[in-house]
């Protein structure tokens, strides 16, 4: 109740029960046993609706035991959550059980896991992988031919390798399989004034000869530029890893994330100014993205601002309930 605007609380929930005309009145998979055929499908389309049809949406609390709504304007919140952030629930209680544990064995906590946040992640992180026309056809198939049917996992699990092209039991046997943790970050970043260049160079689009001297034009000095990503969690998942330069040069480097962790090294004129990895957020399933970035320069008031900003709200809060008995 008090649902304020941007936060769409009952046109989420309008759109989710919607869905289940679909996912399960249609697909009629057994719920008892795997819920998260339906809830998940569904949340994964409240989702993409929102995206689709409404402005970002904005964070809300509660104040008051609950009485008292506010929204913190300009602050979106990522819609690839599914309200499975880490301060949700998400993160704590991932490893409880894998989804493909029957929906009645679920332990505290783990039925909403599993029914409705991890497989709405899992179908978004499947969007990014094979792409939206190709998912699309995907549930487009599936619903076609398991209409007024009782299809189980491994029949959408099929379709999905039917219709893309491709084995998808790597991701598949780790994502509803098992309980293991997606999260992959950035180690540590190292730029270093290196020796100057000797031998052959580019330099003003002509072919030169410097002999280390450290004489000469700005390119025969440069950086060793080190970035140690790795993978925290047990699941592996391909990503991308983007870094950026002083100078704005920017590079898009792909890693299948199989090993521990992997070195991008560079030897160029500028430092390093920037690492992401997953910069797109394709890996929606990566339990921590606080550890996805890396910047030279981090904001130092970063901290201070938000327990400011927090204090500032709980103030306001106060002030306004003392002025409705004024």
């Amino acid at each position: 109740w008090l649902s304020p605007p941007g936060t769409y609380s009952p046109e989420s929930v309008t759109i989710h029960e919607a869905g289940h005309q679909f996912w399960y009145g249609i697909i009629a998979n057994n719920e008892f046993d795997h819920a998260w055929m339906d809830e998940g499908f569904n949340s994964y389309a409240q989702q993409r609706v929102l995206r689709e049809c409404y402005p970002p949406r904005e964070l809300s609390k509660r104040y008051l035991e609950g009485f008292l709504p506010y929204v913190f304007s300009g602050v979106e919140i990522l819609s690839r959550t599914g309200g499975a952030d880490p301060y949700g629930g998400f993160y704590s209680d991932f490893k409880r059980d894998p989804m493909a544990v029957p929906s009645w064995r679920y332990g505290p906590g783990g039925y909403r896991l599993n029914s409705y946040n991890k497989p709405a992640l899992m179908l978004q992180t499947l969007e990014n992988y094979l792409g939206w026309e190709t998912f699309q056809k995907v549930l487009s198939t599936y619903f076609q031919r398991w209409q007024f049917r009782h299809p189980r996992p491994a029949d959408f699990f099929a379709v999905v390798n039917e219709v893309s092209g491709r084995d998808m039991k790597w991701f598949f046997d780790q994502a509803y399989g098992s309980a293991d943790l997606f999260d992959y970050g950035v180690g540590e970043v190292n730029s270093k004034a290196s020796q100057p260049l000797k031998g052959y160079w580019q330099s003003n689009g002509e072919r030169q000869f410097f002999d280390g001297s450290g004489n000469g034009t700005p390119e025969t000095s440069s950086f060793l530029n080190e970035a140690y990503i790795r993978r925290w969690g047990e699941a592996v998942f391909p990503v991308e890893v983007q870094l950026i330069f002083a100078n704005g040069d920017t590079l898009l480097e792909s890693w299948d994330g199989r090993e521990r962790w992997k070195i991008f090294s560079y030897i160029r004129p500028d430092r390093l100014v920037k690492v992401t990895v997953d910069p797109d957020h394709k890996l929606m399933l990566d339990v921590n993205y606080a550890n996805n970035s890396w910047v030279n320069k981090p904001q130092r008031n970063a901290a201070a601002f938000k327990w400011a900003s927090k204090w500032m709200v709980w103030l306001q809060n106060l002030l306004e309930f003392m002025a409705f008995f004024s």
